[in-house]
């Protein structure tokens, strides 16, 4: 039933309700005090639902200003991450789609474990124009960018990656084993 059928019924109601009680004052049924008092809550119920009315407008109108809020902050989002793509294909990078499908917990691990391995990603394009340089280009780029860990990371990639998700793997374990063990409690 609708929100117009339910104010309708009600309205109806309400009208029966006071054509009743003025059939019975006109035939002298019933007194005057009880069609006063009657009167009286039939006004309690009339006020009663139009101050339901207001409220349920205002929390309408509430409702609808924080949706269109909502919609404005996903469309920022969308656009911020549209931009984050946009740089990001500009300086070669053409995997941040399987990058962002990975836990944040996983990436922080993964930076943790690069920087101290001295180390980092290279974009996904400068790493297959690298591979395919010849040697000698290679080993200019090498000097020219200061690579301290040589060609050893993008040859050991797939290796390096495996050992970041066994460590990381570990660590959960570990924190999950810990909390495990916290809501055990001691003998």
């Amino acid at each position: 039933m609708s929100a117009n059928d339910v104010q309708y019924r009600f309205e109806l109601a309400v009208t029966k309700l006071q054509e009743d009680l003025q059939y019975l004052a006109d035939h002298g049924k019933v007194s005057q005090s009880f069609i006063n008092k009657r009167n009286q809550h039939v006004k309690c119920l009339i006020e009663y639902y139009e101050q339901s009315q207001i409220q349920i407008e205002s929390l309408e109108l509430e409702l609808a200003n924080e949706q269109h809020q909502k919609s404005r902050l996903v469309k920022s989002h969308l656009m911020e991450k549209e931009k984050l793509e946009a740089v990001c294909l500009l300086h070669g990078i053409t995997d941040l789609a399987s990058w962002m499908v990975k836990p944040l917990p996983l990436l922080v691990w993964y930076v943790t474990q690069l920087y101290e391995m001295g180390g980092c990603l290279l974009p996904q394009k400068w790493g297959e124009r690298f591979s395919a340089a010849p040697k000698y280009l290679k080993a200019h780029i090498r000097t020219a960018m200061s690579f301290a860990y040589d060609n050893w990371f993008l040859n050991r990639k797939k290796e390096i990656d495996q050992e970041i998700l066994h460590r990381y793997a570990a660590t959960q374990r570990n924190k999950q084993e810990s909390r495990e063990n916290q809501k055990t409690p001691a003998a």
